[in-house]
């Protein structure tokens, strides 16, 4: 996505995003710029974590001070203090337990999981599975993403929050 989308989104009350893989440091800097005159309300960039440009690209974001970013696709823990100590906010992508509680554990404001039917790129649990498995072992935010596509998925997701925080979790 780019800045217009992403503004768009925020503006909403969403959480824009704008994406960074495969893209030059400099486009991914144009387009926060442009964000940053579309909408006064918090976007994020996403870094993929395989991207090679990777590095040059949190360094760039931790310059700008976006809002937050989103990363996946590898490893985010060797990036996650260098962000947070530029006031960024920090949502890793996870596809297991063991994961989510790495980067809690690190420092991450929020963990978002990604089923594998999400592209099957990631991980090999369902995002139902993934869920009910992350959610009471985390005590930060879950962020369910990919495999809901309808208002039975959503309705299921929330059941497992909901469940989990009745029961203590």
């Amino acid at each position: 996505s780019e800045s217009g989308l992403a503004a768009v989104v925020s503006n909403a009350g969403g959480a824009g995003i704008i994406g960074s893989g495969g893209r030059s440091v400099e486009w991914v800097q144009g387009e926060i710029r442009t964000a940053k005159t579309l909408t006064i309300k918090p976007f994020g960039v996403n870094i993929v974590m395989l991207d090679r440009l990777k590095d040059e690209i949190v360094e760039m974001v931790c310059e700008e001070k976006v809002d937050f970013v989103t990363m996946g696709a590898g490893n985010p823990l060797p990036y996650m203090d260098k962000l947070r100590q530029a006031g960024i906010k920090v949502l890793p992508v996870v596809p297991s337990v063991k994961l989510a509680k790495r980067v809690e554990n690190a420092g991450a404001d929020a963990v978002i999981i990604e089923g594998m039917e999400c592209g099957g790129h990631i991980g090999s649990l369902t995002t139902m599975a993934l869920l009910s498995n992350v959610i009471p072992e985390v005590s930060i935010p879950v962020i369910a993403a990919g495999g809901i596509v309808d208002g039975r998925g959503m309705a299921a997701a929330l059941l497992l929050y909901l469940t989990s925080i009745t029961r203590g979790a």
